[in-house]
């Protein structure tokens, strides 16, 4: 049994020879999610490293980072993902859990105003899917019952992102926190500060 499943299921120690911390598994306390750590870019020419958050200006930031560095999560860096990336459809992305550390990187992100990113979360699925935008009564019916099932990866919290765990399953640290809300800024932030 694999430590997420453990997780899911409430399970912290050491259990069928897996130990599970405690602070790995909050990804999975909040809600259930299909991937335990969160996507990253690594540019090590720089020693830079963007964390995904998504519905967070991580479509624009990745395309800076592609334009400029050409590198995007589908490499770890110089190397490939290989299994400790996370799968979807489209292939396999690089994640923190990838690493053992990412302390030589300057480790960024970008962080949305919560009610803006989930409307713009509720209109990316709506369109996506191909659904009607719900009235207010099938939203909140929506949303009773995503703790009960995984939860479209648009939806996920910043806060869970945030906590997105190296392979050994410390947290990986993050340097700065830019918000979308001052995009130019941060972006000054990160160049200067990096």
């Amino acid at each position: 049994m694999h430590w997420i499943t453990l997780c899911a299921l409430g399970v912290f120690g050491d259990r069928e020879g897996i130990v599970v911390p405690e602070d790995a598994c909050m990804r999975t306390r909040v809600h259930c999610v299909g991937h335990r750590a969160q996507e990253v870019v690594i540019i090590p020419e720089v020693k830079i490293a963007y964390i995904e958050i998504r519905k967070a200006a991580s479509e624009n930031v990745r395309g800076i980072l592609r334009d400029v560095f050409a590198r995007s999560f589908d490499t770890c860096g110089d190397d490939p993902v290989g299994q400790c990336g996370y799968e979807r459809f489209w292939g396999h992305r690089c994640t923190t859990a990838c690493f053992d550390s990412l302390d030589d990187y300057f480790v960024f992100t970008m962080l949305r105003d919560p009610v803006t990113r989930f409307y713009s979360s509720l209109h990316e699925v709506t369109k996506q899917k191909h659904l009607p935008v719900p009235s207010k009564q099938q939203l909140l019916n929506q949303l009773r019952t995503w703790y009960s099932r995984p939860v479209d990866h648009h939806f996920e919290s910043q806060v869970m992102s945030l906590a997105s765990p190296l392979r050994g399953g410390d947290m990986v640290t993050i340097d700065y926190l830019g918000r979308v809300e001052n995009y130019t800024q941060s972006w000054e932030d990160v160049m200067r500060l990096a």
